[in-house]
């Protein structure tokens, strides 16, 4: 079977971030002796970062071929994306700032980050209420 190095095909823009995604979706409802991220010539950080932290194909071929975010965005620590725990936030406020696509570590500040999105969110809804 033929591999398919999509990110490489999005980065150089062979395909769009549409045909990527459609790609993706047919290979994981295809029934075949290669896993789909085999076959997509996709690493554990790349899928995941795609499929669980919804960060775009475009984004993440950038990585792949300039470099991963390789510390916490929040507190400096150094991260390797393929072995320790993180998570990306498409939209968050780093030092007061603004910031996209940012990667933030899973032991070092996920859980202040994600209390303080919740907090964010309970203040919004107590907001929209009044």
């Amino acid at each position: 079977m033929h591999k398919k190095d999509m990110l490489h095909d999005v980065y150089i823009g062979k395909i769009t971030e549409r045909q990527a995604v459609k790609i993706l979706r047919e290979k994981f409802n295809e029934s075949s002796d290669i896993q789909p991220m085999d076959y997509l010539c996709l690493s554990y950080g790349e899928l995941t970062a795609i499929s669980l932290n919804g960060i775009s194909y475009k984004v993440v071929a950038k990585w792949r071929y300039k470099g991963w975010p390789n510390a916490c965005a929040r507190c400096k620590k150094p991260i390797d994306p393929e072995v320790d725990g993180w998570r990306i936030f498409r939209s968050a406020k780093i030092n007061g700032k603004n910031r996209r696509n940012v990667m933030i570590g899973w032991t070092c500040c996920n859980r202040i980050v994600v209390d303080e999105i919740c907090k964010a969110k309970k203040l919004k809804n107590k907001l929209n209420k009044t």
